[in-house]
């Protein structure tokens, strides 16, 4: 929708509306890739569970720094990014998008946050 959102006559809307279009496109690519990257980090981090990391001083440091990056990185992603998508779509419908595309993007999100 960020991308190819239009309206009007041969969707001259953007222009008028005085949004660089692909800018805004660039952006809201830009956060999702970072998403990604981020959901790779957190899927990949090792394990913090085993029984060393519950039974040694040294598996507990470890668990607990996994543990920490895990809580960094589900913020990030959870919080940071998918607020900046709201706030790239809300730009959108600030210059005319329709509720009913607004509406798409806010169930998009919506998913996002319960994955």
């Amino acid at each position: 929708a960020h991308a190819a959102w239009g309206w009007g006559n041969n969707n001259e809307g953007r222009e008028e509306a005085g949004i660089d279009s692909l800018e805004h496109s660039d952006m809201a690519l830009r956060e999702l890739i970072d998403m990604g990257d981020e959901l790779c980090r957190f899927l990949t981090l090792p394990t913090s569970t085993r029984t060393r990391h519950q039974l040694t001083e040294s598996g507990r440091q470890e668990a607990k720094r996994t543990i920490e990056v895990a809580y960094k990185l589900f913020e990030s992603i959870c919080t940071k990014r998918i607020l900046r998508l709201t706030n790239l779509c809300e730009v959108l419908k600030g210059a005319g998008l329709s509720s009913s595309e607004s509406a798409r993007i806010r169930q998009f999100e919506r998913y996002l946050g319960e994955c």
